[in-house]
């Protein structure tokens, strides 16, 4: 595993983008950690299918795996 600063184990998406059709897409891809979340069609459609909707009444938060965004554009 690599840490903080160090070139990662495995490819990185160059964009932030997610497909995302249920809560187990959310946590196998690029996301590490979410809370507060649900997956629908609530807020419409952003990019594609259905989106994380942060709409709770608790804490709410996304983290994503360790991304190199110096491709990202």
């Amino acid at each position: 595993m690599a840490e903080a600063c160090d070139v990662p184990d495995n490819a990185l998406p160059s964009s932030l983008v997610a497909p995302i059709g249920s809560m187990e897409d959310l946590m196998s891809g690029s996301f590490s950690n979410v809370e507060g979340a649900t997956v629908d069609f609530s807020c419409g459609v952003v990019s594609s299918g259905k989106a994380a909707v942060f709409n709770g009444p608790d804490g709410r938060s996304i983290e994503t795996r360790s991304l190199n965004t110096s491709a990202s554009r």
